[in-house]
């Protein structure tokens, strides 16, 4: 399994300021298994022998969408903030600057990257 800028360990995103998005009617609206808390239960069930298996990625841009900016703590990608997207136990492949979680962000969504794109082909075709 891989993953890009997925918040493991929960993501203020997904609980607190999904109220507020919802209040606006933007967002995706909130997820418990992606806050602090539900990531935390989600990860207790993902056993250490499955997660050495993980190869994961964390990317940030520089202030990727203003209002999550003041939310989040540096350095994060508009959703996920490095640390919440570190997977314990996983194999860490690398933190890329200068991307964004998703696209109409300030800079090219994390998905954009073809370098990485294609590591990521490579190592899911066995």
């Amino acid at each position: 399994m891989q993953s890009v800028g997925t918040p493991y360990q929960g993501t203020y995103i997904a609980a607190e300021a999904a109220m507020i998005s919802a209040i606006f009617k933007i967002g995706c609206g909130s997820n418990y298994d992606l806050t602090y808390k539900g990531a935390s239960i989600w990860l207790d069930r993902i056993p250490q022998r499955v997660r050495r298996q993980m190869n994961f990625y964390t990317t940030s841009g520089s202030m990727c969408q203003p209002l999550t900016d003041i939310l989040l703590a540096d350095p994060e990608d508009g959703v996920t903030e490095r640390n919440s997207g570190t997977l314990s136990g996983g194999k860490n492949q690398g933190h890329s600057y200068g991307q964004c979680h998703t696209q109409y962000m300030t800079e090219d969504a994390q998905t954009k990257d073809s370098n990485r794109n294609q590591i990521m082909n490579r190592r899911a075709s066995f």
